[in-house]
């Protein structure tokens, strides 16, 4: 039966602006949804036939089995993008995982370079000709003064590797390193040179040497005086 025939029985005319709005295109599923709230509203009059209400009855249930036909196949179609998109996730992690595998398999098989493998005769060799070369230079430096302020100019940019510099240069690098790590401000640098007996010490060449390297403070080495050993009257002189 069709439903057009049960509307004309049981429902008055459609208003124009009603009928308008019937005629706009809808989807297949809101069709049918459209469909069932017809046929509620139909078997909810009471003046419909008993014919009338089976037939509509049979109608109403074939449209509820289409809605379950169709709510199955979007169902399946969810399930299939979903397994579409695992597979393709799978795929590219197992390619993932088989690069990875490649490059562990290639670190392993990789040589493992040691010490032993480095200390060769010819690199031995050449660090000797450096060792020579650095003790060479050295010795071209007279100067204590100079000499110190070598060996404070090294260790303040290499640290403890300035050891071969600061010992061809004859000095002591324990001495030099312990001082530079130390607080060497002006006042305990010029405190340290004023307590020196002789000008040519350690003590009093390193003070001198790292106020000109570290503050930028030139202190002239004073004459030796005979019966007097104190300096603290020398002040440092800023260029």
């Amino acid at each position: 039966m069709e439903i057009q025939e049960v509307q004309e029985e049981t429902q008055e005319p459609l208003e124009p602006e009603k009928r308008k709005r019937r005629n706009r295109v809808k989807n297949p599923r809101q069709q049918l949804d459209d469909s069932l709230k017809q046929f509620d509203e139909m078997l909810h009059n009471p003046n419909l036939k008993g014919t009338k209400q089976a037939e509509l009855l049979i109608e109403r249930a074939s449209i509820q089995k289409m809605l379950w036909q169709a709510d199955r196949e979007d169902t399946a179609d969810e399930a299939k993008a979903a397994i579409e998109q695992l597979t393709a996730k799978s795929s590219v992690d197992t390619a993932k995982i088989a690069e990875l595998e490649q490059r562990l398999q290639s670190r392993v098989h990789q040589p493992t370079v040691t010490l032993q493998d480095l200390d060769t005769p010819r690199l031995r060799q050449h660090v000797n000709e450096l060792t020579g070369l650095v003790g060479f230079l050295a010795s071209e430096i007279s100067d204590e003064h100079a000499k110190a302020c070598c060996a404070i100019r090294s260790i303040l940019k290499y640290g403890t590797a300035a050891r071969l510099v600061v010992e061809s240069l004859r000095l002591d690098f324990q001495f030099y390193w312990l001082g530079l790590n130390s607080n060497q401000t002006v006042e305990t640098l010029r405190d340290m040179l004023s307590r020196c007996q002789d000008p040519d010490g350690q003590n009093a060449v390193y003070a001198r040497s790292a106020l000109e390297v570290i503050h930028g403070c030139k202190v002239g080495k004073p004459p030796r005086r005979r019966g007097s050993d104190d300096y603290s009257h020398l002040a440092p002189q800023f260029d």
